[in-house]
């Protein structure tokens, strides 16, 4: 993991508004080492997010959802001005992030198994297969430009109620 000073020195660009070039703000680059770390950081959670509890990551997803409810004045006007759209489209963004976020907390409380019959060949008279949905590995991917808030979420938490670390 990048030490504070590291993280200081790193090249930055700046945001810019594409109607007429004023600075929204200033965003740190990641660059090799950090990819990297950002990797390993998800390999390493893997275990305990696959050991995490339904009811612990409904919480955990309700609480980002809170979160963005917290911050959706400053979270829409920052929308508007860094990619350039009406307030109405970045409420709208926003609107469906929360969704996306509450519904996957749903999801998380409901996420199940099946109970399959066995008993199709004679062999396997009076048993069942039971099965359990569990992650394989990390998910990772990258941020489109267009809908920063609201595609990460929409593409990367259908699976995470069945306890995949994200990054």
């Amino acid at each position: 993991m990048p030490t504070k000073q590291q993280q200081k020195d790193r090249e930055t660009a700046v945001i810019r508004a594409p109607h007429d070039g004023s600075e929204v703000g200033v965003a740190a680059l990641a660059g090799p080492e950090e990819v990297r770390a950002a990797l390993d950081a998800n390999v390493a959670a893997a275990r305990a997010a696959r050991e995490m509890p339904s009811h612990a990551r409904a919480a955990a997803l309700r609480k980002i959802a809170d979160g963005l409810e917290a911050a959706r004045a400053e979270l829409t006007r920052t929308l508007a001005l860094e990619a350039g759209k009406p307030i109405s489209q970045a409420k709208l963004e926003l609107d469906r992030t929360i969704f996306v976020f509450r519904d996957a907390a749903e999801e998380a409380t409901r996420i199940a198994g099946a109970v399959l019959p066995a008993d199709v060949v004679p062999a396997a008279t009076g048993r069942i297969g039971i099965t359990r949905r569990f992650p394989l590995s990390p998910v990772v991917g990258i941020t489109p430009f267009n809908f920063p808030i609201c595609w990460p979420p929409t593409k990367s938490l259908p699976p995470w109620p069945a306890a995949p670390p994200l990054r």
